[in-house]
């Protein structure tokens, strides 16, 4: 089912009028969160919608901080430890770090490790005792806005969604990418949302489902009849909430509209109590031991930290150039609430976009459009990729192509090639002397 403003911020981009209307419900929609920014959302022809600066901002300026509307742990985490499953915050203990080397480890070693590994209450959920969290806030959090709905005790079908998310041992089943994990919390908070409402509204569902309304996701991308058995999963999962007035079941055309909302505008973040810090305050405690001697051997390298990804209101709203000028950085906005915050980059005027990178910028041209074309769907014609080129075999300036030799490159960046000097001067006139960088200071 595509929600009215789903369909009337798809129409925006269209005729003028439209695109006013639409400009002024953005306005309405996105103004609490960017009143006292310096920042504005507006609606673009070709890309949706877009982040604009108000005023002319500093390189390094913070222009907003942002909290998820929901995230989950990734799925790469599986050897990371334990963590929060609402926060993120690690709950590493000392026997998952030192792991098989606590059979080698003698007595005095394994009290060492204890006594000094930094401890953490852990609060299992009373009713499945599977997901484990860092306060009874945070358990508290997640059993109203999901969990009561997706609780193995509850929910016997969401048990095997659990299993497979804690080993991820299929890869046939689920593409590599956001975890299942994150749609299962979507649509448990609209069903427990729809709940909640009761009769009190006329469409308990578009009431529900508006938070996630305005997340963009590609037209006619598929992914459920590539994932049968995910997909028959969530529809088990999600069974018994069917059979309203509403038709709120798991279709095909359902499914794949989530996937790609969330795909397309997931972002990582995590807690700032991670695993290596941890473990960096052990290591200062365990030096301190007169016996430090004997666990040494057992240390190990800093472990690895846990990932979340989650899907922000305002990030989302960052359109992708290869030559970005927004830096996204994982903060605490508030206590138990792990974001993110978005600071420049390099200095930006009143009216111009702010972009992010999706991809690794310190890929090649045809890898970069590569992984945009597979995971968001469109070929990026940034000014970047407009000043690079693919390979030494032709001119980037002119389209020229080598006969014998291979052209030479940018002695900076190495991503453009040229048959001749003047072919190089005018292509940096041109524009390839703004997006020109050293490899090494792209980030």
């Amino acid at each position: 089912m595509v929600s009215l403003a789903e369909a009337w911020l798809h129409k925006g981009s269209g005729c003028t009028e439209e695109k006013t209307e639409t400009q002024s419900k953005l306005a309405q929609i996105y103004s609490p969160k960017t009143k006292k920014c310096p920042i504005q959302v507006v609606v673009t022809k070709d890309r949706g919608k877009a982040l604009v600066a108000t005023r002319a901002i500093m390189a390094g300026e913070l222009l907003f901080e942002d909290l998820p509307i929901i995230g989950a742990e990734n799925l790469s985490n599986t050897k990371a430890g334990s963590s929060c499953s609402q926060c993120s915050k690690t709950l590493l203990t000392w026997q998952e770090y030192f792991g098989s080397k606590l059979a080698e480890m003698p007595p005095l070693a394994k009290e060492i490790a204890k006594k000094h590994w930094p401890q953490n209450p852990i609060h299992n959920c009373p009713e499945c005792k599977r997901e484990i969290y860092c306060s009874n806030y945070c358990r508290s959090i997640a059993w109203k806005t999901h969990h009561e709905f997706l609780c193995p005790a509850k929910n016997s079908a969401a048990a095997e969604l659990f299993e497979f998310c804690e080993t991820f041992g299929d890869k046939k089943k689920w593409p590599i990418g956001i975890s299942p994990m994150m749609m299962a919390r979507l649509w448990a908070m609209i069903r427990l949302d729809m709940a909640s409402l009761g009769t009190s509204v006329e469409d308990p569902y578009e009431t529900a489902a508006k938070p996630f309304a305005y997340f963009s996701a590609p037209e006619n991308a598929t992914i459920a009849k590539k994932v049968p058995e995910m997909f028959n999963l969530m529809q088990r999962i999600f069974q018994h909430a069917a059979g309203s007035d509403h038709n709120t079941a798991i279709t095909e055309s359902e499914f794949d509209r989530r996937y790609f909302q969330i795909r397309c505008n997931a972002q990582q973040f995590g807690s700032l109590a991670t695993s290596s810090s941890k473990h960096k305050q052990f290591m200062t405690l365990a030096k301190r031991d007169a016996d430090f001697a004997i666990l040494e051997p057992f240390v190990m390298s800093r472990p690895k930290d846990v990932v979340f990804s989650g899907v922000f209101p305002l990030q989302a709203c960052l359109n992708h150039s290869c030559d970005n000028n927004i830096a996204v950085i994982s903060v605490q906005v508030a206590a138990n609430k792990p974001g993110v915050e978005v600071r420049a980059a390099k200095s930006l005027k009143s009216g111009e976009e702010l972009t992010h990178m999706y991809v690794n910028p310190k890929l090649c041209r045809q890898d970069r459009r590569k992984l945009l074309i597979d995971g968001y769907h469109f070929f990026c014609e940034c000014e970047r990729c407009q000043y690079e080129g693919d390979n030494a075999l032709s001119c980037t300036a002119c389209g020229a192509e080598a006969r014998q030799e291979s052209f030479r490159s940018c002695d900076t960046c190495f991503c453009a090639w040229y048959c001749s000097d003047k072919c190089q001067a005018e292509h940096w006139e041109r524009g390839h002397k703004r997006c020109c960088r050293f490899p090494e200071d792209r980030k």
